[in-house]
């Protein structure tokens, strides 16, 4: 689904191929939208994510562009 589809709450994955270069930032991790960081978040914005906890890390709360997020069912 496009980043327009964003909404407070939404489950969302998170790409493994993202906007910025350099390191990957939590590559397939999955979470929930918590907020949104700037006036323009259906477009271009910032989104606060809190991914889930999986086997091998801890449960924590991350920034990302909408453009690197992915509407889950």
């Amino acid at each position: 689904m496009s980043q327009a589809s964003l909404y407070f709450g939404a489950r969302v994955a998170v790409k493994t191929t993202q906007y910025l270069q350099g390191r990957r930032r939590f590559p397939g991790r999955v979470g929930t939208v918590d907020r949104a960081i700037s006036p323009h978040e259906v477009v271009d914005g910032f989104w606060r994510v809190k991914l889930d906890a999986t086997k091998e890390r801890k449960a924590r709360t991350e920034m990302f562009y909408g453009v690197d997020l992915e509407v889950i069912l």
